[in-house]
């Protein structure tokens, strides 16, 4: 009864976290999209990348940690639906092969070692996120019931791959106006002052650090739990 009590107390806490770790994940993606559509096949972008190797390195940390949080999201959906890791797991290895071949599946073909080094940074970031998850899962499931302990260890995944998204975009960012000032000024708003590319990281930054603090907020120690 006790157990079921801190479940039902701990239940809020954990939607709360789950509708932050979405919304983030949706603000995440839509500013990476944006950066992809603001330098992809811009004649500006190529010598920005010659004069910064950060810039380049930055944009494709952003561009990969964007596909693998949208793997690393469905895990929480899968742990919602179902209490069968292994089912969660085949489902996720298949989302992971779509979005791969659907991300950079193109580049197999023309840069097979590129491709290779994109697929290794993608398996990579998606295993730390995934294996993060689990031992979260596993050391709160005690106190924090199966379900909830596997959908909060999937939220924490995903907060991992995004926290390495806003890292990314911050970097990329910063350096970009000193390494093409002109290709930076793209994202200028209309007349205004204001340029999409720091309001976008902002607001991403702002929310991944709300996300990190909704998720903590269900795994402190429970006998705080009101």
């Amino acid at each position: 009864m006790a157990s079921q009590g801190l479940t039902q107390n701990v239940r809020p806490r954990l939607w709360i976290a789950v509708a932050a770790t979405i919304i983030t994940f949706i603000v995440s993606l839509l500013v990476s999209i944006s950066l992809y559509l603001l330098e992809d096949g811009n004649p500006l972008t190529q010598a920005a990348y010659s004069a910064s190797p950060l810039v380049r390195f930055s944009y494709d940390a952003v561009y990969l940690s964007a596909l693998v949080a949208c793997v690393a999201v469905c895990a929480i959906v899968g742990y919602a639906i179902t209490r069968s890791t292994p089912s969660v797991v085949f489902g996720l290895i298949l989302i992971s092969l779509l979005i791969i071949f659907g991300g950079f599946g193109g580049l197999l073909v023309r840069y097979p070692a590129t491709f290779l080094v994109f697929f290794i940074a993608f398996a990579g970031l998606l295993l730390l996120s995934l294996v993060a998850g689990r031992m979260v899962a596993g050391l709160s499931t005690r106190y924090l019931g199966q379900r909830t302990a596997a959908i909060v260890g999937a939220c924490l995944g995903a907060f991992i791959v995004m926290l390495v998204n806003a890292i990314a975009l911050v970097l990329h960012t910063m350096a970009l106006n000193p390494a093409s000032h002109a290709l930076f000024m793209q994202g200028q708003i209309g007349e205004t002052h204001y340029n999409s590319l720091i309001i976008g990281m902002a607001i991403e930054v702002v929310l991944v650090l709300f996300c990190g603090l909704s998720i903590w907020f269900v795994l402190r120690s429970p006998g705080r739990l009101p």
